[in-house]
């Protein structure tokens, strides 16, 4: 097939020519005339992208011919192949499955009887020994019996072996399970012990303070009572001293009332009698016809008994 881009020789050519001019880019006819140069040389560009198109699509075509009769020429070649492969394939997978069918019994009893770091049980160590020991191993394993017999073989006595290691191992941790747990057990009765003397002790100290408050309040109430009971009887006996002392404050004020009623009684009297003496002698004085004593006598009782005022005797 000819590439043939001739049809745009011509344009090309233009194109590359007017390209060599220099533009004054700056001014306006300048510049226009840049653009049109670039407006032209992209049409010129889609103008060969164009061809190019036509022409790949032209080979592409022509690949896809050729793919497609190849195809068709190798398919009825496949179809003799697989004719007579599928059957041999058929085999080969029979004897790949069958020698894979003994593979995995080989390797069930390689891990049976592989021992490894992970943790393992006296139960599952006899469980995997019984496993190995109702194995049966005879002609059905065909060229691997032998093989099969002794690694068989070499299991058993292997987990044989361990089995005996794991019991033995048990026992011993049981032996120490229960020796611990019989310390544990010894532990806890002497703690709970010591829990239980520490409450009775807690108790019987808790009784005692409890008694004991109980005794000193008793003891502050009691004291408390009595000195109620002697504020009662300092407060009585206050009472009774004030009391006394109103009453014989009352006896004195009356005492000297009394008294001093008395005074003036005896001031009184002492005033009648300097009244009548003074009378005595203004009658003597001033009424000297009055010689009779009797009759003088009277005349000062008058005076003495206020029925003459002997102040306002005249003379």
């Amino acid at each position: 097939m000819e590439i043939d881009y001739t049809e745009h020789h011509e344009a090309i050519a233009t194109i590359c020519e007017e390209g060599n001019t220099l533009f004054d880019y700056e001014s306006k006819d300048g510049n226009k005339a840049a653009r049109s140069l670039i407006y032209r040389a992209r049409r010129v560009k889609g103008a060969i992208d164009t061809t190019r198109k036509n022409l790949k699509a032209e080979a592409l075509q022509f690949g896809r011919d050729v793919d497609a009769k190849a195809k068709e020429l190798t398919a009825q070649v496949e179809a003799v192949i697989q004719r007579h492969q599928a059957p041999i394939d058929a085999i080969e997978q029979r004897e790949k499955d069958r020698v894979q069918a003994h593979q995995n019994a080989l390797e069930n009893i390689r891990q049976l009887g592989a021992l490894s770091n992970e943790p393992v049980t006296s139960e599952q160590l006899d469980r995997r020994l019984r496993e190995l020991e109702s194995m049966s191993v005879g002609p059905e394993w065909e060229e691997f019996m032998a093989e099969a017999t002794q690694l068989r073989s070499t299991a058993i006595e292997t987990i044989k072996m361990a089995l005996e290691r794991q019991k033995a191992y048990e026992a011993e941790q049981k032996r120490l399970a229960d020796e611990k747990a019989e310390r544990e057990r010894a532990e806890r009765e002497q703690r709970e012990a010591r829990i239980a003397e520490a409450a009775a002790k807690a108790a019987k100290e808790e009784a005692e303070r409890a008694a004991k408050e109980e005794a000193d309040k008793k003891a502050r109430e009691a004291a408390a009572r009595e000195q109620q009971i002697q504020r009662e009887k300092d407060e009585a006996e206050q009472r009774l001293r004030e009391a006394e002392e109103r009453e014989a404050a009352a006896e004195r004020r009356r005492q000297q009332q009394l008294n001093e009623e008395k005074k003036r009684a005896a001031q009184a009297e002492k005033s009648r009698g300097d009244a009548i003496a003074a009378a005595v002698i203004a009658i003597a004085q001033h009424y000297p016809s009055i010689v009779d004593d009797d009759d003088r006598h009277a005349f000062v009782l008058s005076i003495a008994s206020g029925e003459i005022d002997c102040l306002n005797l005249e003379v």
